[in-house]
């Protein structure tokens, strides 16, 4: 997809306004450093202009990181926005906070007894730096040959499913 294609090589750039402010805030964090520092003789006033600039040069480099994550923070889009037509969502609550888990279901033939209860249940989990996908060519191949209901969810950080608040 074009629009895809286009937001994953977006790089943001600042303005001639937003570039002044990271240097506003670089040049006034030294100005304010350097007076608090207090006047010192020799050496001293050397290392202290020093540390007063390497300070505003830090939050100057703040400024603009934070401002550039606001940009890139525009392309942002909710789970559900860029999930498959077949990919479902369901809160889980823990201890910590309720996440939004991705998962996705595939069911193969007859998946239940005459007494209703399911047959089989399969569930898929992915490695580190995988997701639901992974299982995407497999997992109703799979669904089919078993007569089960083959489960596959995103692990709290990685593909669709939210990650943890704390």
């Amino acid at each position: 997809d074009v629009q895809w294609t286009a937001a994953l090589d977006y790089v943001p750039t600042l303005g001639l306004a937003a570039r002044a402010l990271c240097w506003l805030v670089g040049t006034g964090v030294a100005s304010v450093s350097l007076v608090a520092l207090a006047p010192g003789q020799g050496r001293r006033v050397v290392a202290k202009a020093a540390l007063a600039l390497l300070s505003g040069l830090l939050f100057g480099l703040l400024a603009r990181y934070a401002l550039l994550e606001r940009l890139h923070c525009r392309l942002c889009k909710k789970p559900e926005e860029v999930g498959d037509l077949d990919s479902k969502f369901t809160a889980v609550t823990t201890p910590k906070g309720t996440l939004k888990v991705h998962y996705k279901a595939a069911r193969g033939g007859a998946s239940s007894s005459s007494d209703g209860a399911p047959r089989r249940v399969v569930h898929c989990a992915h490695g580190f730096g995988a997701s639901t996908y992974s299982w995407g060519k497999t997992q109703q191949a799979l669904a089919h040959s078993l007569r089960a209901t083959v489960l596959a969810h995103d692990c709290p950080g990685f593909g669709l499913t939210e990650r943890p608040k704390s």
